[in-house]
């Protein structure tokens, strides 16, 4: 679709979220300059519905983008994106997912580097806020894991900085849940995370082409140890073994790169 009408322009400032957002699921599927305006409205929506439905099309639009070639409307929509996610007060995480998700569909260099950088910001709040849902962050580091792992040549610079936000997820993760900071109802969905972070450190270290006799012994039992919270050999694997892994060639990371908050003692 290429045409914007005057009912769909109605449809994004109608009174109504759901209206709005159904404007948004539509938006989703146009590639006209005439409904990039609406996208730009829905991303500052009150609600937060219309938001994650403006965010996966801005993302849809910057995949169409790249594909003509139209980069500097691309550099525009990674830094819509980054206003969106990186806020003082950070918006909903069905908000969050889908502007991380934006950026990985967008998948150029500069929004790979924006993705990684957000992911590592958002650890800061995971260590305010040990409660706080990671299913913003985890289809994303999934999918862009797999992703990494099977491209040719390997994107050396994604892969390092995504190891570094996967490897202090889990560092967090394990300190939290060893010290029970982490409640009951929120413990599965931290338990899953930590699942995807050691499960995507051999994901990486393939798509680096690291030597598999690299992969720390224990790395098998890593989910039979969550499953049975065995904190304290997780601990271990987590941050002795994998961070010796990643601190050596082929990813070279400096060691105080993988520490949970760099500037400060853990």
């Amino acid at each position: 679709k290429a045409v914007t009408d005057s009912r769909l322009a109605d449809a994004a400032k109608h009174e109504s979220p759901l209206v709005r957002y159904n404007a948004m699921l539509i938006l989703a599927e146009m590639v006209d300059a005439g409904s990039e305006p609406l996208i730009n409205a829905g991303l500052k929506d009150k609600n937060d519905a219309v938001k994650r439905g403006a965010a996966v099309a801005l993302g849809n639009r910057m995949a169409w983008w790249k594909d003509k070639g139209q980069n500097a409307k691309i550099t525009a929509g990674i830094e819509q994106i980054v206003t969106l996610v990186d806020q003082n007060q950070p918006p909903h995480p069905v908000v969050v997912g889908a502007g991380l998700e934006a950026l990985l569909k967008a998948n150029t260099s500069a929004s790979r580097a924006a993705l990684i950088e957000l992911l590592n910001k958002r650890v800061a709040l995971h260590v305010a806020d040990p409660d706080l849902t990671y299913s913003a962050e985890m289809p994303v580091i999934d999918s862009f894991s797999l992703l990494l792992r099977n491209e040719n040549p390997p994107d050396r610079d994604s892969l390092r900085g995504l190891t570094r936000a996967m490897s202090r997820y889990a560092g967090l993760l394990v300190g939290q849940l060893q010290a029970n900071r982490i409640s009951e109802e929120s413990q599965k969905g931290a338990e899953a995370m930590l699942f995807i972070c050691v499960r995507g450190f051999q994901t990486v270290g393939s798509g680096m082409k690291m030597e598999i006799s690299a992969v720390p012994a224990d790395q098998p039992q890593a989910q039979g140890w969550i499953v049975n919270g065995r904190w304290a050999e997780l601990d271990k694997l987590v941050n002795e073994d994998w961070r010796a892994v990643f601190t050596a060639e082929p990813f070279s990371i400096p060691a105080d790169d993988l520490k949970v908050a760099p500037d400060a003692d853990e």
